[in-house]
């Protein structure tokens, strides 16, 4: 996908689970906060157990303002699908080997695969939603 110069080589793609829409995700994501798993799952290649730091530079080439970032990411974080950390010895990118501490964030497609939805969009300024485990029909849903 990459020449030896960091080039793009070819088109990137990327998987999606389908517990993204059968689960109901879809439903309760803000535009940004699908934006920002989209970029996450092209940068860590579908291997979700991957944690990433997600330079400026990753950030421009997707063409996305830090603020969009940050508020997208806070959202992913509060419906459990996406965690950030401060780790230590992370290089800035792909092409870089200075080693330094930095905030990493890795996507928990387990919690997308195995949990439904919140019944309504979250706020990120509350506490987050726990989900309906799958299998269980919500009371709502019933009537």
């Amino acid at each position: 996908m990459f020449d030896g110069c960091g080039a793009r080589t070819a088109a990137p793609y990327i998987t999606i689970p389908i517990e993204l829409w059968s689960h109901g995700w879809i439903n309760v994501m803000s535009a940004r906060a699908l934006f920002v798993y989209l970029i996450l799952r092209l940068i860590t290649m579908g291997r979700d157990t991957d944690r990433v730091h997600v330079s400026v530079t990753d950030r421009k080439n997707h063409a996305i303002k830090d603020d969009t970032w940050q508020r997208g990411l806070k959202e992913l974080e509060t419906l459990g699908l996406a965690h950030s950390m401060i780790a230590k010895n992370v290089a800035e990118d792909r092409w870089h080997s200075e080693l330094l501490t930095r905030k990493v964030t890795y996507l928990d497609t387990e919690r997308l695969k195995t949990t439904l939805s919140p019944l309504e969009p979250v706020d990120s300024k509350k506490e987050a939603p726990q989900g309906i485990p799958d299998g269980q029909v919500p009371k709502a849903a019933m009537s």
